[in-house]
């Protein structure tokens, strides 16, 4: 995920990811396809891991208020930037179907928030 995909620029250098349940520092610049992650204080990590830019890894969460924080934004300017190539999973609720050739616009049920991840290559 670069800033493409909505991943601010601005949080080279000072942004966390969560891998394996541990915060990993966003180190250099964010590009438009890749964010590069220090990974060297996550023991295990391998290619193919799930990185977390917003939700709930193992008892660490990053909350979109905190990444905005982190890139001296709002959480609106976040949330309203995130790519069409990002998956949207979203968490609790009742079920769902999509109708024929239309996109999912549901918000995610009181008390929970969708995640925002991506796989380390």
């Amino acid at each position: 995920m670069g800033y493409n995909d909505g991943v601010p620029w601005r949080l080279a250098g000072t942004g966390e990811v969560l891998l394996r349940g541990r915060r990993a520092p966003i180190v250099g610049r964010v590009s438009m396809d890749y964010t590069t992650v220090d990974v060297g204080g996550v023991a295990g990590v391998a290619v193919g891991d799930v990185a977390t830019l917003v939700g709930r890894d193992g008892d660490e969460e990053i909350r979109l208020g905190d990444l905005a924080r982190q890139a001296g934004t709002i959480p609106y300017e976040i949330s309203c930037s995130i790519g069409r190539r990002v998956s949207r999973v979203h968490v609790g609720g009742e079920e769902w179907t999509l109708p024929a050739q239309a996109a999912p616009e549901r918000k995610p049920a009181p008390g929970t928030s969708p995640s925002w991840t991506g796989v380390a290559e």
